[in-house]
C-alpha cells in the first residue's frame, strides 16, 4: 500500500502537509510562548510596582504617625507648662486670699462685739455699716475659705480662657 502512495505522488503532498503543520505548530507555539513571557513580565512588573507602592505607603504612614506623635508630645508639653503656670497662679491667689482671710478674722475678732456673731434676722443690720457702725459683716470662716478657693479657681480659669481666645 505504501508503494501505491509513492507511485501516485501522494507522499510529497503528505510531507508538505506535515511540514506545514509542523511550521504552523512551531510558529503558534513560538507566538504563544512570546505572549506568555510577555504576560509573565508584565505580572512581575505589576507585582514589583505593588510592592513599591506598599513600601511607599508604609513609609508615608510611619512618617505621618511620627509627626502626629511629635505634635501630640509638643501639645502635651505645652499643656503641662500651661497647667504648671496656672497651678502657680492658683497657689499665689489662694495664698493672697488666705492672708486676706486671716486679716478679716483678726479684724472681726478685734471688734468690740467680741467674735463672730451671725445676725439671726436681716433686721440686725440697720444700715450699710451695720448696727455698730462697722462695715464688716460677720461670715463663717468655712464660707470665707470656700469663697477664697472658688474665687482663685475662677480667676485662673478666666485667665486661661482669655489666653486661649487671644491665640485664636
Amino acid at each position: 500500500m505504501f508503494n501505491w502512495l509513492i507511485l501516485k505522488g501522494i507522499v510529497p503532498h503528505v510531507v508538505i502537509v506535515l511540514f506545514a503543520a509542523a511550521v504552523t505548530g512551531g510558529v503558534g507555539w513560538g507566538i504563544t510562548k512570546l505572549k506568555l513571557d510577555n504576560m509573565e513580565l508584565r505580572y512581575e512588573m505589576q507585582v514589583q510596582q505593588n510592592e513599591n507602592d506598599r513600601k511607599a505607603y508604609e513609609a508615608a504612614q510611619a512618617k505621618a504617625t511620627a509627626k502626629a506623635q511629635e505634635d501630640a508630645r509638643l501639645k502635651e508639653q505645652k499643656y503641662a507648662q500651661i497647667k504648671a503656670e496656672q497651678d502657680a497662679a492658683y497657689s499665689q491667689l489662694l495664698d493672697k486670699y488666705r492672708v486676706t482671710l486671716m486679716r478679716y478674722k483678726a479684724e472681726v475678732v478685734g471688734r468690740p462685739t467680741g467674735g463672730i456673731n451671725l445676725p439671726t434676722t436681716s433686721a440686725a443690720a440697720s444700715g450699710a455699716a451695720g448696727p455698730s457702725g462697722d462695715s464688716l459683716i460677720p461670715v463663717p470662716e468655712d464660707d470665707l475659705r470656700i469663697c477664697a478657693v472658688n474665687t482663685a479657681k475662677a480667676q485662673v480659669a478666666h485667665e486661661w480662657v482669655s489666653e486661649l481666645q487671644k491665640q485664636k
